[in-house]
């Protein structure tokens, strides 16, 4: 997962396409991905940011965390990088992406229909940034 904050402190987060197989129209992070074989993690964050959003920039790794919640299983790392470029949404990946302010996220998270791993890697980011 990859987190996009803006130099105002705001985060993207966005909403899952409503085509997609699990959870569809939650809220999720910046960008999420799966890892490709012989890919790292590093490699697929930055792969996925540029696919979702259009944005390259630099990553921070913060951390890994063991997600489970039927039908996924899986080993999440979590990233963050920082950038005011213009996001390019990916229809095929979101349906929107806004920028929140910490609390305000912290109320998506507490009471919207979120994708479970949100929840766990805003634990893991939210007082790093």
């Amino acid at each position: 997962m990859v987190f996009l904050r803006r130099s105002d402190g705001k985060v993207l987060v966005q909403r899952r396409s409503k085509t997609k197989e699990t959870f569809p129209g939650s809220y999720d992070s910046s960008c999420s991905f799966h890892v490709r074989f012989g890919e790292t993690y590093d490699e697929a964050a930055r792969r996925e940011l540029v696919e979702e959003t259009g944005i390259n920039s630099q990553l921070t790794y913060l951390g890994k965390f063991a997600h489970f919640d039927p039908p996924e299983n899986e080993i999440v790392a979590v990233f963050a990088s920082e950038s005011d470029k213009v996001v390019r949404i990916d229809l095929d990946e979101s349906s929107v992406m806004e920028f929140w302010s910490k609390e305000e996220v912290d109320s998506i998270v507490d009471g919207k229909s979120t994708s479970p791993w949100l929840r766990d890697a805003w634990k893991l980011l939210r007082d790093s940034f």
